[in-house]
C-alpha cells in the first residue's frame, strides 16, 4: 500500500505538542490512569526479570503506544477514552507492532555496541567513579563514543510514526518503518523541532526534580512521577497529530473504532 506524504512547516513540530496537551485535557484522569497502568506493567516486568522484562518492554512499546493513538482517535471522534484502548494494538495488530519493537530493540543494541566500541566503557567507568566519590577530579571523557548517539536519529525517524501506520493503514512493519523514515526526511525541520522541544521538556523536568529533591525529596518524587504520567499521553497526542499532519486523516475507520 502506497502512502502519500505531505510537507509541513517547521512550526508544526511545536504545534503537535500543544495539540497533544489539548487532547490530554479532554480526559486527563483517564489518560493518567492509562499511563499509570503502562508504568506499573513496565515495573512489574522489570522486577520479575530485569533482562527479560526489558526485552519484552522494547517489543511491546510500539503496541502500547499504538493503543494510546487509538485513544486519541476515539476522543477526536467524540467517543469515550477507555482503559481498553491501551491494549488495542496488542489485540488487532500484534505482529507488525511487535516487529517494529524488535527493530527498535535491534537499533538500540547496535547503538550501544557502537558506543562501547568507540570507548564508551571509559565513560561508564568515569560515571561510576564520580558517583562513588563526588570529590574526585573531573575524568577525561573521550568524545568519540558520543558520536554513536547520532545513530538514534534515523532510528527515531523510522519508529516514531510506524505504529500509527501499522495500526491505521495496515502497513507491514518494514513498510511502516520505511514510510515513517521517508516522511521524517521530507519534514526534517518540524520533526527535529518536535524532538528538540521534547528533549528540553524532559531535561527541565529532571532539573526541577534535582532542585526540589535537595530540600523536599518526597515532593520531588511526586512531581516527577506526575509529570511522567502527564507526558506519556501528551507525547502520544503529539505523535498522533504529527501522523495526521504528514499522512492525512484518511485512515480506515474500522481500524480506529473503540474496542469492545
Amino acid at each position: 500500500m502506497t502512502v502519500q506524504v505531505q510537507k509541513v512547516g517547521a512550526v508544526n513540530g511545536l504545534k503537535w505538542i500543544v495539540d497533544g496537551f489539548a487532547l490530554f485535557l479532554l480526559r486527563p484522569l483517564v489518560w493518567i490512569a492509562l499511563a499509570a497502568i503502562w508504568l506499573l506493567l513496565a515495573l512489574g516486568l522489570l522486577l520479575a526479570n530485569p533482562n527479560l522484562g526489558q526485552l519484552i518492554l522494547y517489543l511491546l512499546t510500539p503496541a502500547l503506544g499504538a493503543g494510546l493513538l487509538v485513544g486519541c482517535r476515539a476522543l477526536e471522534r467524540g467517543n469515550d477514552l477507555e482503559i481498553a484502548h491501551l491494549f488495542a494494538g496488542c489485540r488487532s495488530h500484534p505482529g507488525p507492532l511487535i516487529t517494529i519493537g524488535g527493530v527498535y530493540l535491534l537499533g538500540n543494541v547496535i547503538t550501544f555496541g557502537a558506543f562501547m566500541m568507540l570507548g564508551g566503557d571509559r565513560i561508564i567507568a568515569a560515571a561510576l567513579e564520580r558517583a562513588s566519590d563526588p570529590n574526585a577530579p573531573p575524568p577525561d571523557i573521550p568524545a568519540a563514543p558520543l558520536l554513536s548517539v547520532l545513530l538514534l536519529v534515523p532510528l527515531f525517524m523510522a519508529v516514531i510514526f510506524a505504529p500509527a501506520l501499522a495500526m491505521f493503514r495496515n502497513l507491514p512493519a518494514l513498510e511502516a518503518l520505511k514510510a515513517s523514515f521517508t516522511a521524517c526526511v521530507a519534514n526534517l525541520a518540524p520533526v527535529l523541532l518536535f524532538a528538540a522541544v521534547s528533549a528540553v521538556l524532559a531535561m527541565l523536568g529532571m532539573l526541577l526534580f534535582a532542585m526540589v529533591s535537595v530540600v523536599l525529596p518526597m515532593l520531588a518524587v511526586l512531581l516527577y512521577g506526575l509529570g511522567t504520567l502527564v507526558w506519556i499521553p501528551v507525547n502520544a497526542g503529539a505523535v498522533y497529530r504529527g501522523y495526521q499532519a504528514l499522512f492525512g486523516r484518511d485512515a480506515p475507520p474500522e481500524e480506529t473504532s473503540t474496542p469492545a
